[in-house]
């Protein structure tokens, strides 16, 4: 239902936002998300359709030290 309610193009936003932190909950909400293979599809359409999507990598890759489960979510968006 979060899907359905426009929460990724949203959540995906907060994947460029200043502060690690709120990159670190988009990143685990979208993550969490991406369970089912509908939302798989939205979140990396989402990504490659956004126009920094070399910024939103870039971000969640300096978050990878500190959260193992952003390598999975890199490899997701990156498919």
């Amino acid at each position: 239902k979060i899907a359905e309610a426009g929460a990724i193009p949203i959540l995906v936003d907060l994947l460029k936002d200043s502060s690690p932190q709120t990159r670190e909950h988009a990143a685990g909400a979208l993550w969490n998300l991406a369970v089912n293979a509908e939302n798989q599809e939205e979140i990396t359409k989402e990504v490659s359709s956004n126009h920094n999507q070399e910024l939103i990598i870039s971000s969640l890759s300096s978050l990878k030290e500190s959260c193992g489960w952003i390598q999975g979510f890199l490899k997701l968006i990156n498919s």
